[in-house]
């Protein structure tokens, strides 16, 4: 886990994966995703 903070990549070799999804996310596009899915949720 502390290896993919480091480096904003997953650990493993995504290159079978890019080839069909396209380029691993990195860190920061992960974490805005998940703040602006926070920003998003509606609370009763």
């Amino acid at each position: 886990m502390f290896s993919w903070f480091d480096s904003s990549r997953y650990v493993t070799d995504p290159r079978r994966q890019e080839q069909r999804f396209g380029p691993a996310p990195t860190a920061e596009d992960g974490l805005g995703r998940y703040t602006d899915e926070l920003g998003m949720a509606q609370h009763p």
